[in-house]
C-alpha cells in the first residue's frame, strides 16, 4: 500500500492529498479546497503560508501543534507539505554556514594571537 512521503501515512490508490497532513501524492499542485484536509480551513492554512514567507517555520509548526493536536514530527511534515503547494522550498541547513563562520573566527583569533606574541 502506497504512504504519504511527508508524514507516512498509508494511502489508498486513487488519493491526491494525505487525509493526514494534506500532502501532496502525486506532484500535481493543489487546485481545490476539496482536495485540502478538511480539518484544516483554508484561512487557517493562509496563515501557515504567510508564516513560512516571514521565514518563520518554527512559529508555524507551533500554530499547527496547537491547531491540530499533533506531535512535533506531524505538524513539521504538514506544514513543510502546506509549503511545498504554496511553491516555498524548504530551507537548508544551515551547519555550512555556522562552521564556515567558526572557522573564520577562529583564524581571525589564531591570527591576532600570532601577532601580539
Amino acid at each position: 500500500m502506497p504512504q504519504c512521503s511527508f508524514c507516512g501515512e498509508p494511502l489508498g490508490l486513487s488519493v491526491n492529498f494525505c487525509p493526514k497532513c494534506g500532502g501532496n501524492v502525486d506532484g500535481k499542485p493543489q487546485e481545490t479546497s476539496d482536495d485540502r484536509d478538511s480539518n484544516l480551513p483554508e484561512s487557517f492554512e493562509r496563515e501557515i503560508v504567510a508564516l513560512l514567507r516571514q521565514s518563520q517555520k518554527i512559529e508555524a509548526i507551533k500554530r499547527y501543534r496547537e491547531r491540530s493536536r499533533v506531535g512535533l514530527k506531524e505538524a513539521k511534515s504538514a506544514v513543510e507539505a502546506i509549503g511545498l503547494r504554496a511553491g516555498i522550498q524548504p530551507a537548508t541547513s544551515g551547519c555550512g554556514s555556522a562552521a564556515i563562520a567558526f572557522m573564520l573566527i577562529l583564524g581571525t583569533a589564531t591570527g591576532l594571537f600570532a601577532l601580539c606574541r
